[in-house]
Order: structure tokens, then C-alpha cells, then sequence
């Protein structure tokens, strides 16, 4: 069997090593506009700053025996046959085809700097002076706060109100007095012209759009097992998929939904039939030292928490956490922020959404005081949830 894949991005590269894991005679052919090995987008704000050194995740793909295109673009598909060009013009046969190219940064001006690639975070790691930044949302803060590390001069314009549009004010306001303390500065609700603030360097941070132009073209569609027909599937950031809180259906561009979809198309691929039911929205973001976490949606019934995440004595920061529920007590999401046991916390609440949060408040949470406090925060909030719901009956 000859399977092709699009795109050598995680959800590309992932898929084509699951197949090699699970069989090792099938000839696997991955194809890429761009030729470069794995690396984790996730951390090229951080590889700016010079806090990691290294963003690659894999390259061992001739020791695997997985067949690397590099700088090759598909040009025409048949049924049975790919043909792509690069140096050359090739016709590859598959029987197998996983389109996984992707999604690109949104650009709202001509000019500047976007941050996307490992080419993208060499160039702006290599400049020096003052930047704008367009945008307020995970990539944009992240970065900003990279720069002003660096002790660069940094100014984040947002046409919003406040940063980060999905956090709740409250919570926005607090990671903003935060960013503000190590020097990065906020322009909101700006409506004039971007050249009008004087700096060095624009970087634009609005986001992503998925690449999804032949779905649109072609009125390609795709199931559960991510499968538009027998022979062809797709993977990553441009397939729509369920958000199990909302029902809606949406680009979730989540390395670690690449994956989980990669596992499931090779499966698949493979003569499986597992269907990906869906994702579990649970978005962490790293600005300076002060971690931010958003899990499924909001909803009617908040409970919020504020304490430390340990004892004072041991050095103990703020952490913040709100839990959401319907009125039955069904938890829906939450939101947290603290400067460290953020992640832990996040995956743990993502385990409950669907739940009751009376199972919640009963999960046995360890304690030390150097460590974790006694009344954990998550429980806490789910507590004062509770006593919101007796009021509401």
C-alpha cells in the first residue's frame, strides 16, 4: 500500500509516523511546500526569548523509512495518482491520500513581520529596537512578553476592549497589570492608523485561517473518521470538528488535537474505523511567569475562587480559578490563571466537563504546604458553585 501525506506540520508528520507504528511495510510518502523537520509552533514565542534553545520535535524520517519530499507542491490529483513539483515534476501513485497542509497567519496589513514558522521566529529573534504588536490573543501576549524579557520596548495594539477576548475582564485585567509590570504597554480599542504609532519593528498576531479552500472549491466533506471518501482523509487545523461543550463545529488549532486526530486517521487509513468524537476546548498560555488556562465554555453559574497555590511562607502566588455550571450543577468549563500547577489543574477540570460539580468537590487532592494548599482551589471553587446552586433551587 502507498500512502501520501500533505503536509509535514504536526498533524502531517504525526499521522505519517503512527502509520509506520502500526505497520512497518506500507511505503509512506510525506510531501511539504516548505521541507523542514518537525518542530512545535507552540514554541516559537519562547524560542525568541531564548528561554528554549531548540524547537525541533522529530526528525529521524529515513531511519523510519518514511519517504521526505521536501519543497514540493501538489499540483494535480487524479483518483490514483499525485503529482507534485519542486526541482522536478513527479507523478506519485497512492492508494492511501491524507491531506494535512494546514492553516496560515491572517494578515490585515502588507507589511511586517507574522509568526508562524521557524523562519518567522529566526528573523524576529535576529532584531533589535521597539515593536508593535497587532493583537491581543495567546501568540500576540506570548511574543510580546518574549520581547519586553529581552528588555525591548513593546506595544500591543488591540481594536478590542481588552486583551484576550475569550477570558473573562476580570481575569483579562489581571493578566494585563501583570504584562504591564515587565514592561509591555497596551493600546485598546484603537481604530486609527497602525503607522501612526512610531516604532521599530510590526509584528502581526490576529491569527490563523485553515487552509481549507478545497473543501469550499470542491464541496468536499469528511466524517467522523475524518474521511472524505475511502481513499482520502484529512488532519489538523483545517478540519471543522465538534466542540463537545458547545455542539458547535469549529477549527480547534491544538497541537494536541493534531495528534489525537493523526492517531485516529492512521487508524483509519489503516482499514480502522474509529470515528474522533470531538474536543474538549482546554487552551494553556505561558506569558513571563504567569500561566493562563481556559477549559471548555462558559455558562450561567459561576463559582470564583482567589487564594494562593501555596503557603505564604513557601512562596506562595496568586491563583485564581472560576469554575462554570448549568444549573443543574453540570460542569461546562472554567478559567485559570496562577504562576504555577496551572496545566495539572486545566487537565484535571477538562476531565469533568459533562460532570457534576458535587463529584468534583469529592476528588481526593493532596496536599503540602510547600506544594499544593490544603483546600484545593479548583475544589474551592466548585464549593462556592454549590452554594450558589442551594441558593438558585
Amino acid at each position: 500500500m502507498n500512502v501520501i501525506i500533505i503536509g509535514a506540520g504536526t498533524s502531517g508528520v504525526e499521522t505519517a509516523r503512527q502509520i509506520r507504528f502500526k505497520n512497518k511495510s506500507i511505503n509512506v510518502t510525506l510531501i511539504d511546500s516548505e521541507g523542514e523537520n518537525q518542530y512545535s509552533p507552540c514554541s516559537l514565542p519562547y524560542f525568541v526569548e531564548g528561554k528554549i534553545k531548540d524547537v525541533s520535535v522529530y526528525d529521524n524520517f529515513e531511519l523510519d523509512s518514511i519517504n521526505y519530499y521536501r519543497k514540493f507542491k501538489p499540483i494535480k490529483l487524479t483518483k490514483d495518482t499525485l503529482t507534485i513539483k519542486g526541482k522536478e515534476t513527479l507523478d506519485l501513485e497512492y492508494d492511501k491520500l491524507v491531506i494535512a497542509i494546514g492553516s496560515s497567519p491572517i494578515k490585515i496589513l502588507d507589511e511586517g513581520f507574522v509568526l508562524k514558522t521557524k523562519k518567522d521566529a529566526e528573523k524576529i529573534k535576529k532584531l533589535k529596537g521597539s515593536f508593535k504588536i497587532i493583537g491581543a490573543g495567546y501568540i500576540g501576549l506570548e511574543l510580546a512578553a518574549s520581547l519586553a524579557l529581552k528588555k525591548n520596548k513593546v506595544l500591543v495594539v488591540e481594536k478590542q476592549d481588552k486583551i484576550m477576548p475569550g477570558l473573562d475582564d476580570d481575569l483579562a485585567e489581571y493578566v494585563q497589570s501583570y504584562l504591564e509590570s515587565i514592561g509591555v504597554k497596551f493600546k485598546l480599542k484603537f481604530k486609527g492608523e497602525i503607522n501612526s504609532l512610531k516604532y521599530d519593528h510590526l509584528i502581526q498576531c490576529v491569527g490563523f485561517k485553515p487552509n481549507d479552500e478545497i473543501f469550499k472549491t470542491l464541496n468536499l466533506k469528511y466524517d467522523k473518521g475524518l474521511k472524505i471518501n475511502d481513499d482520502v482523509f484529512v488532519v489538523g487545523d483545517l478540519a471543522r470538528t465538534k466542540n463537545k461543550v458547545t455542539n458547535d463545529y469549529e477549527n480547534c488549532m491544538f497541537a494536541n488535537i493534531a495528534v489525537k486526530q493523526a492517531k485516529i486517521v492512521a487508524e483509519n487509513v489503516l482499514g480502522g474505523k474509529q470515528d474522533y468524537e470531538g474536543f474538549v476546548l482546554n487552551a494553556v498560555s505561558k506569558v513571563g511567569d504567569l500561566t493562563i488556562g481556559i477549559v471548555g465554555s462558559k455558562a450561567e453559574v459561576v463559582g470564583k475562587y482567589k487564594g494562593l497555590d501555596k503557603y505564604a511562607s513557601c512562596n506562595g502566588k496568586d491563583f485564581i480559578v472560576k469554575l462554570y455550571t448549568d444549573r443543574k450543577g453540570v460542569i461546562k468549563g472554567g478559567q485559570i490563571i496562577g504562576f504555577s500547577d496551572v496545566a495539572g489543574r486545566l487537565n484535571m477540570l477538562s476531565s469533568f466537563v459533562d460532570r457534576s460539580v458535587y463529584d468534583l468537590v469529592e476528588v481526593d487532592t493532596c496536599y503540602n504546604p510547600c506544594v499544593s494548599p490544603i483546600h484545593d482551589p479548583l475544589v474551592s471553587a466548585g464549593s462556592i458553585v454549590i452554594k450558589k446552586l442551594e441558593y438558585l433551587k
